[in-house]
């Protein structure tokens, strides 16, 4: 054996000695090893059952969700048909026509003939009973009659899964709408929020035409639409429950948006425009409009986009995606800080004038501007963002719907501890 076979051999032993160094350390941990080869130290994974959906909880029921009435109790109850009945008569005339109703056999065979793709579905009403909560005779509770899609189930004349485009949405972000917060803050600017009135069935529908039958509670002539074997009305708006409504209710109200001036901010900025005349910047998610800019162009830009999209009246800023919020100013003075309401200033401090010169003949405006600031304290507009009356309704609600009632392990554990 030579000089290199012998160091390579003691190499060798030494490598398997660390080796098996290695392997004894993990065999008395009880670590497993694959293939005997030493791995960072791993424990098994345990079983685990199925991930529950629900938390347990001490609620008897879901708090603070609409509830959803039942068919039955739909036909029953007087106010819950009249919410749905007045539900569809205002659509009627809005997503289909009931005079241009046609035979589904009669659709499927053109469709067929000319090759062109239909869609077919069917139109739900659905009834849910707001604040189910509250005492009988509470004016907060109340039912409200819903029309939807059904998504589910849209095939072709050839009675196969339909296929949508899928383009998505793009609502606005979070950051958008705290961007336009900040720009209202701004000294003279403000901030108002107004709701587009039935959002997607202001959408025309796009893409392939879509037929679908209506229930009988939808149906306003019946003499005249029932003449026919399976009637179906082509469905003209994108109605809540189509998969692509959404993004047929974006692309409409981009469009829209723009043709009032304004102009998009930018692909990392979804759903937020800037009107560069008016120096507004618009916010959108879903149908929630926030506008910020100056204070005397607000009335022109919500007149600009009423004339394009229904919308409510607009007003200050509220409630807004569940949360209350309220733009207030600051006043520091001495380290304390009072608060005003935005409408209870009258005349807003408005920001000192700097001089543009410079040089020792601007000494004199400087000093001047810091005994300026000296004798006024300075007042910021702030957004106030305020959970606490969700907060306090959730509580509220835990402890009067069980007001005694402590679980035994709960009572145990503080015996344990006291002990």
């Amino acid at each position: 054996m030579t000089d290199e076979d012998a160091i390579a051999a003691d190499s060798w032993w030494h490598e398997w000695n660390a080796l098996a160094a290695c392997l004894a350390v993990s065999e008395s941990k009880g670590w497993r090893q694959d293939d005997e080869l030493p791995t960072m130290p791993r424990q098994a994974a345990k079983a685990q059952s199925h991930r529950p959906l629900l938390d347990p909880t001490d609620l008897p029921f879901p708090a603070m969700v609409t509830r959803l009435v039942s068919r039955s109790e739909a036909q029953s109850n007087p106010k819950a048909a009249e919410a749905l009945r007045k539900e569809f008569a205002g659509l009627s005339a809005k997503c289909w026509d009931e005079k241009k109703r046609r035979s589904k056999a009669d659709v499927m065979a053109e469709a067929k003939r000319t090759g062109v793709e239909v869609q077919f579905s069917a139109v739900h009403g659905i009834v849910g009973e707001k604040g189910s909560e509250l005492p009988e005779g509470d004016p907060r509770r109340k039912h409200k009659g819903r029309r939807v899609l059904l998504g589910n189930r849209v095939f072709n004349q050839d009675l196969a899964t339909a296929t949508f485009s899928d383009l998505g949405k793009a609502p606005t972000l979070l950051e958008g709408a705290r961007l336009t917060d900040a720009y209202g803050c701004i000294p003279g600017h403000s901030i108002q929020q107004a709701d587009a009135v039935q959002a997607y069935i202001q959408a025309p529908m796009r893409g392939p035409k879509c037929w679908v039958t209506l229930p009988r509670e939808a149906v306003q002539n019946p003499s005249f639409y029932y003449q026919v074997q399976s009637p179906v009305v082509e469905l003209i708006v994108a109605l809540c429950g189509h998969p692509d409504s959404p993004t047929f209710w974006e692309m409409h109200c981009s469009e829209q948006v723009k043709k009032a001036g304004f102009e998009a901010l930018g692909p990392e900025w979804p759903s937020v425009f800037f009107h560069p005349q008016l120096r507004l910047l618009l916010s959108i998610y879903v149908d929630d409009f926030k506008l910020a800019g100056p204070i005397g162009n607000l009335d022109g830009g919500w007149e600009l986009l009423r004339k394009l999209i229904e919308m409510e009246d607009p007003g200050p800023v509220g409630l807004y995606l569940g949360c209350q919020q309220r733009l207030m100013t600051i006043e520091h003075a001495r380290g304390t800080v009072v608060e005003h309401d935005v409408s209870e200033v009258s005349n807003p401090q408005s920001p000192p004038q700097f001089p543009r010169s410079g040089g020792p003949a601007a000494k004199g405006e400087w000093a001047e501007v810091r005994r300026q600031k000296k004798k006024t304290a300075p007042i910021v507009n702030v957004m106030v963002y305020d959970m606490e009356a969700f907060l306090d309704q959730c509580v509220g609600l835990r402890y009067r719907a069980q007001p005694f009632r402590i679980r035994r392990s709960t009572i145990k554990r503080r015996a344990l501890l006291w002990n």
